[in-house]
C-alpha cells in the first residue's frame, strides 16, 4: 500500500467507531441476584475502550508468531470491562517508533474482535465505517437515539415465541441428544471433555467446471447454493456413518430477520440444530425436497435461542452431539473488506499458514463470492485434532471431493446428450412443454370467441425522467435477438399426415415473413396507459403460433 495514513489517524477513526457503536463499549456481568447475564454500556472513554498495539518485527517468523497469538490466545479481551476490540499494527523493519509515522508497504493491520460483540454480517458495517473515517476529516454522526444492539437485546426478550417453541419440540421429537453420528474417529472423548481447539484444515478446490456444475445444479433443482451444500454434506455424513438415517447437525444462520438489524454491529448469529431422517429407499430428488422444506421451516424460527431449545427438551448439558458437527455456507463480497482508502490500497493477508482452531469435531465451510465477474466457490474441511489424525482428515477430504465430482460427471453426461443434431434442420417435433401449452389453449378456450389469454408474459418498463432511447436502435437490437434465438421465430403447427404437433423455424432470410411485432402507441392519461398494458396481458389475439409470431 502507499503511505498516506498515519497511525494516529487510524486511532482517531477507531475512536469514532467505538463512540458510534455502543456494543464496543458493552461489558458483561453475571447478576447473582437475578441469575441473569447483564450488559452495561460504558461511557466513552478516549482510547481506553479498546486495545491498540504496535509491534516492530524484522522477519516473517515474528509476524507468524504474532498472528498465531491473535488467533489462539484467550487473554486478549476483557469482557468485564467491555474490551472486545483490538487493533494490532505490525511494522516491518521500521526505525521510527511514534504514532505520527505513516503505514508503509508490508505493514500489517490486524483487527481482532470478540465474537460476543461481532458476527460475519457486522464485517461490512465495520469496514465501511473505518473507510469513511479515514477518508473524511469529519467524524460519523453519532445519534444518541440511534437504535443499538442493547435495544435489540431487550426486544428479543419480549417477543412472542410460542409458535417457535412448538416447532422445535416437533422438529427434535425423539432425538437422542447423546447419540453421535458414527464417523471414522481415531480417538474418542466424552461429551463433557474440553476441546483443545486445535484442528486440521484442508482446502477443497473448486475449478471452473465444478463451480458451474454446482451452481447449475442448484438452479436446475430450484434450491439455493446453501441448501445444495447442506444436501451434499448430509449425503457425505450418511455414507460415512454407514447409512445412519437420523442425522442432526448444527447450522449457522445470520438471524437478521428485520430490516432494522441489517446495519447494526452485534452478535446475531444463531447456531441451530438441523435434523434430517433419511429413508434408504428415498431418491436423491426426495432428499433435495426434504432438506429444502426443513430449511425453510427452520428459517421462520431462527430467533429462538439454542439454550432455550435445550432447556425446553430438558437437556441439561451444553454438549449435545449435534453441536460437534457444524455446516456453514458463507456468501460474501470482496467489498466487505477494507480494500482501499483514497489512494491507499490494502490486501487481505491469507491465514492458511497460521494455527487452525475449531470448537467442533468436524466443520464444513463453503465460501461463495457471487459479486465478481467469474463467481468463486471454495470449501474447507476442518477437523479437531482431539479425535482425528491428519491422515484420516486427508482421506475424508478425498471422499468429499469424490462426492462433489459427481456433480461434474452429471454435467458431462448432459453435454454429451444435448448437442446440435446434424439431421435436424428447421423442422422437428414440438417439445412436451410446447405441446402442453398449445393443446391447453385449444382445449380450455374456444378460439372463435373472445377469451382471456393465459400464456401472455409481458415485461413492462418505463424510461427514467429526461432519459431517451432511439426506437430505431431498440428495433435493431430486438431483431438481432430474434435472429439469435430460434425459439422466438418458431411456428407451432399440427401435422395432419403424422398426427403430431411440430415446430418449424422461420428462415431469417424469408422477406415475406414478419419475425416479430413492433408497435408504437401514444397515450395522454394513466387510463390510456392502463388500457394498453391490460391488453398486452389479457388479449389472446396478439400472437400467432402458426406463423411463428411469439414475440412483441
Amino acid at each position: 500500500m502507499v503511505n498516506n495514513i498515519t497511525i494516529d489517524r487510524l486511532r482517531q477513526a477507531i475512536d469514532t467507531i467505538i463512540a458510534k457503536h455502543a456494543i464496543f463499549r458493552a461489558s458483561l456481568d453475571w447478576n447473582i441476584n437475578t441469575n441473569v447475564l447483564v450488559q452495561y454500556i460504558q461511557q466513552f472513554n478516549y482510547r481506553n475502550q479498546y486495545e491498540f498495539v504496535i509491534s516492530y518485527v524484522e522477519n516473517d517468523e515474528e509476524i507468524t508468531k504474532i498472528i498465531n497469538r491473535e488467533i489462539t490466545s484467550s487473554k486478549l479481551f476483557d469482557r468485564n470491562r467491555g474490551i472486545v476490540l483490538r487493533c494490532h499494527i505490525i511494522k516491518y523493519n521500521s526505525t521510527r517508533k511514534d504514532e505520527e509515522i505513516c503505514l508503509q508497504n508490508n505493514d500489517i493491520i490486524i483487527f481482532n474482535l470478540h465474537h460476543i460483540a461481532f458476527d460475519g454480517a457486522s464485517r461490512r458495517i465495520f469496514f465501511s465505517d473505518v473507510k469513511y473515517n479515514l477518508e473524511n476529516d469529519s467524524t460519523l454522526i453519532n445519534n444518541e437515539n440511534q437504535f443499538q444492539y442493547i435495544d435489540y437485546s431487550v426486544y428479543e426478550k419480549q417477543m412472542d415465541i410460542i409458535s417457535s417453541y412448538h416447532f422445535w419440540q416437533s422438529h427434535l421429537d425423539g432425538l437422542n441428544f447423546e447419540r453421535r453420528i458414527i464417523l471414522p474417529f481415531d480417538r474418542h472423548r466424552l461429551l463433557t471433555d474440553q476441546h483443545s481447539g486445535f484442528a486440521h484444515l484442508i482446502d477443497i478446490p473448486f475449478d471452473n467446471d465444478l463451480i458451474h456444475s454446482f451452481l447449475d445444479y442448484a438452479s436446475s433443482q430450484d434450491i439455493t447454493p446453501f441448501q445444495l451444500g447442506l444436501i451434499i454434506f448430509y449425503t457425505f455424513l450418511y455414507k460415512l456413518s454407514h447409512n445412519q438415517n437420523d442425522l442432526c447437525i448444527s447450522c449457522i444462520h445470520a438471524n437478521r430477520y428485520r430490516t432494522e438489524l441489517q446495519n447494526l454491529i452485534g452478535m446475531f448469529v444463531a447456531t441451530l440444530p438441523h435434523r434430517i431422517q433419511i429413508h434408504p429407499t428415498y431418491s436423491f430428488n426426495h432428499l433435495i425436497k426434504q432438506v429444502q422444506n426443513e430449511f425453510y421451516s427452520i428459517l421462520e424460527h431462527t430467533n429462538y435461542p439454542l439454550q432455550q431449545i435445550l432447556q425446553d427438551l430438558d437437556y441439561k448439558h451444553s454438549s449435545a452431539t449435534f453441536l460437534n458437527i457444524l455446516f456453514d455456507f458463507i456468501t460474501y463480497s470482496s467489498d466487505t473488506d477494507l480494500l482501499s482508502v483514497n489512494q491507499t490500497q490494502f490486501q487481505p493477508v491469507p491465514l492458511k499458514q497460521m494455527q487452525n482452531v475449531v470448537k467442533f469435531d468436524m466443520k464444513l465451510l463453503f465460501f461463495h463470492d457471487p459479486t465478481v465477474q467469474n463467481q468463486t466457490i471454495s470449501c474447507s474441511l476442518i477437523c479437531s485434532q482431539d479425535v482425528f489424525d491428519s491422515e484420516t482428515v486427508e482421506e475424508l477430504s478425498k471422499q468429499f471431493q469424490h462426492l462433489l465430482s459427481q456433480l461434474n460427471e452429471s454435467k458431462e453426461i448432459q453435454q454429451t446428450i444435448f448437442r446440435r443434431l446434424p439431421n435436424i434442420k428447421n423442422e422437428g417435433p414440438a417439445s412436451y412443454a410446447q405441446s402442453r401449452i398449445w393443446l391447453d389453449e385449444r382445449i380450455r378456450f374456444d378460439p372463435d370467441k373472445a377469451q382471456v389469454a393465459i400464456y401472455n408474459m409481458p415485461f413492462l418498463y418505463r424510461l427514467h425522467s429526461k432519459h431517451t432511447l432511439s426506437t430505431t436502435e431498440l428495433y435493431h437490437a430486438l431483431q438481432l435477438i430474434v435472429k439469435k434465438h430460434q425459439s422466438l421465430r418458431t411456428s407451432i403447427i399440427f401435422d395432419d399426415e403424422t398426427n403430431q404437433i411440430i415446430q418449424r423455424i422461420i428462415d431469417i432470410n424469408d422477406r415475406t415473413r414478419k419475425l416479430f411485432t413492433f408497435i408504437e402507441s401514444t397515450f395522454e392519461t394513466d387510463e390510456d396507459l392502463n388500457k394498453i398494458m391490460s391488453d398486452e396481458k389479457c388479449n389472446s389475439q396478439l400472437f400467432h403460433l402458426d406463423q411463428g409470431l411469439v414475440f412483441r
